[in-house]
């Protein structure tokens, strides 16, 4: 009971702007499947969620050690 009362906010999408150029199968939810959205969008908020987390340390680090250089970090500004 106590679930059908409250609702979830459910995500949106981030396929529906491009799901004319994905194929049907890449777009659809197979029986088995736990995710919100399908697999396949969930392998694609995850890479992409990895790739920015990944970036920002790449360039948190680059900055640290230019900090430790002032002439190097005044150049690259």
């Amino acid at each position: 009971m106590y679930k059908e009362t409250t609702k979830k906010k459910q995500k949106q999408s981030i396929l529906r702007n491009i799901n004319h150029l994905l194929p049907q199968t890449l777009l659809t939810k197979t029986e088995i499947c736990q995710h919100e959205h399908g697999c396949f969008e969930n392998v694609v908020r995850k890479a992409l969620k990895n790739f920015m987390i990944g970036f920002a340390l790449q360039i948190i680090f680059k900055n640290l050690l230019l900090i430790g250089k002032p002439t190097k970090l005044l150049k690259k500004l």
